[in-house]
């Protein structure tokens, strides 16, 4: 499986994709700017979503203008140092975790924090709503 990552950063506040076949943990691990991580299966979904304190689905379609509008908030928080991490699911290829979470428009938040799942948001929402769901 092949993840892609952005790689931030925080001198420029610019950002790179890369794709690895490496394991979401150890992504994190090796770049530590990296926050926003496309996710391609239901059990990578989970081990992450174990392993991080704060973690933020967002559920997109590259058809989806309100989410291309909603990208742009989502990496403006991945480039702070905030403690979130953004898994990114595009609905389109992974209609099984979609339907799993049952997931029924885009763009959908689906927000966890210590494994739990405390809140959803479907729509645009701006940076302060995200941040004050994980109360950051």
């Amino acid at each position: 499986m092949i993840n892609t990552v952005k790689k931030i950063f925080s001198s420029t506040n610019t950002a790179e994709e890369v794709k690895t076949s490496e394991p979401v943990e150890e992504i994190v691990r090796k770049y530590p700017n990296i926050k926003s991580i496309e996710i391609e299966s239901f059990k990578q979904l989970n081990e992450t979503i174990a392993k991080y304190e704060n973690v933020v689905l967002d559920f997109w379609a590259p058809w989806c203008g309100p989410c291309r509008m909603l990208m742009s908030v989502l990496e403006d928080i991945s480039y702070e140092d905030n403690n979130i991490v953004i898994l990114k699911i595009n609905t389109d290829e992974n209609m099984g975790i979609a339907d799993k979470l049952k997931i029924k428009s885009v763009p959908t938040l689906v927000f966890f924090k210590d494994n739990i799942e405390t809140y959803r948001h479907i729509g645009i929402a701006t940076k302060a709503q995200i941040l004050e769901e994980f109360n950051l």
